[in-house]
């Protein structure tokens, strides 16, 4: 078949979808409401999954996770190594972070370029310390270089070592609770600001100890892998006069715990409006062919065939689709200006695949009910349907 024909076809779909403006019109939002529905529920199951995959990868099994302020473990007679983070005020626009060492050694807090395991670099009489930067920006690059200067009046010179990954999710210690999961234990960077991590144990002590420095309360202490369980339990009863405490299973049992409410919480609910979007589309569609009837009988009456009709019901449902999807980038962009979808700012190969896919699934449906229409009908009655 000729491009000028199937063009020709595609022109007469388009005046068919203005002839039944309100049933496809109706059809549009619904490819709108299911596109939508679906592509959220994918990222809220995404997102509800992601901080515990950070917490997770926490493999050390002889750790405690110690809630509370003022922790202090010198007591401890076994050999430890704690990890704790401390904040540092530079301004509204720069936030820093020190981690202790332990901390990244042993949680992976997920990086798009570059490496936590960094050294301070001598320039000339100038040592730069390494820092991962939640984002690139201008004019914080990937190996850039910096000066920046604490409220305290510290000043500190240090390079680029790695950026955190497209989630800008990090380890946050700053939340002091007895009822702790992922949620709890891992952030999300501002997104209109620039945060700043370091290793505490490569700074001098005067840039991260002092006036506008602060510890947060919660610590991960980690002991050997070898420590026997009776010892284990042991360094936990001393760490629990400290304040409330996890053991390495209770923690992984909270969050496996917050984990699972998310999924059965949320899913459900838009499943149900994704499914019931799903047949709100195939029921207009039904509606949609059935309306058109009349004019692809008048096609076959004056010497069309069925499959020029076939094509005409995939046309006039393609243009359906399209509105549908334009409506769903319109109302998306919209949404994502006003901070509604906070964490849409990109769009994800899965989104693209998702909304084309369902986008799809409309005009295949009206090829479907098209040929199951016009299955053992003739002419004639196909004409009679529609007196």
């Amino acid at each position: 078949m000729s491009a000028s024909r199937l063009f020709s076809q595609s022109g007469i779909a388009f005046r068919l979808l203005i002839k039944n403006l309100f049933i496809n019109l109706v059809l549009c939002l619904l490819v709108f409401v299911c596109v939508l529905s679906c592509n959220y529920a994918w990222y809220q199951a995404r997102e509800i999954g992601e901080n515990y995959r950070i917490i997770a990868s926490l493999k050390h099994e002889k750790t405690l996770l110690c809630m509370g302020y003022d922790l202090d473990f010198s007591g401890l007679e076994i050999p430890h190594s704690e990890g704790g983070m401390r904040r540092a005020i530079v301004s509204d626009q720069l936030r820093v972070y020190f981690y202790a060492k332990a901390l990244p050694e042993h949680i992976t807090i997920p990086l798009s370029k570059g490496s936590w395991q960094s050294e301070p670099q001598t320039v000339g009489e100038t040592v730069y310390y390494p820092m991962v930067v939640s984002r690139e920006t201008s004019p914080y690059k990937m190996g850039s270089r910096h000066r920046i200067q604490l409220l305290n009046g510290t000043t500190v010179h240090i390079y680029i070592c790695g950026v955190l990954n497209r989630e800008q999710r990090f380890v946050n210690l700053s939340a002091v609770t007895n009822a702790v999961n992922a949620d709890y234990l891992v952030g999300e960077c501002d997104r209109n600001t620039v945060s700043l991590f370091g290793i505490e144990e490569l700074y001098p002590s005067e840039v991260t100890h002092g006036m506008y420095v602060s510890e947060t309360g919660p610590k991960f202490v980690f002991f050997d892998e070898n420590l026997s369980e009776e010892d284990y339990m042991e360094c936990y009863r001393y760490c629990r006069d400290q304040g409330f405490v996890y053991t390495y299973d209770a923690l992984m049992e909270a969050c496996r715990e917050q984990l699972r409410q998310g999924y059965t919480f949320f899913l459900p609910l838009v499943l149900c409006l994704a499914l019931l979007s799903i047949v709100g589309v195939i029921s207009f569609t039904v509606l949609s062919v059935k309306n058109n009837t009349v004019y692809y009988s008048c096609f076959l009456l004056c010497g069309g065939t069925r499959s020029d009709c076939i094509r005409l019901s995939v046309f006039n449902l393609c243009w359906i689709a399209l509105f549908g999807l334009l409506i769903t980038l319109f109302v998306t962009g919209l949404f994502i200006n006003a901070g509604v979808f906070d964490g849409w700012y990109q769009v994800t190969a899965a989104n693209v695949c998702i909304s084309l896919g369902l986008g799809a699934c409309v005009p295949l449906l009206g090829w479907l009910v098209t040929v199951l229409l016009f299955k053992n009908k003739t002419n004639l009655q196909l004409l009679k349907a529609e007196a």
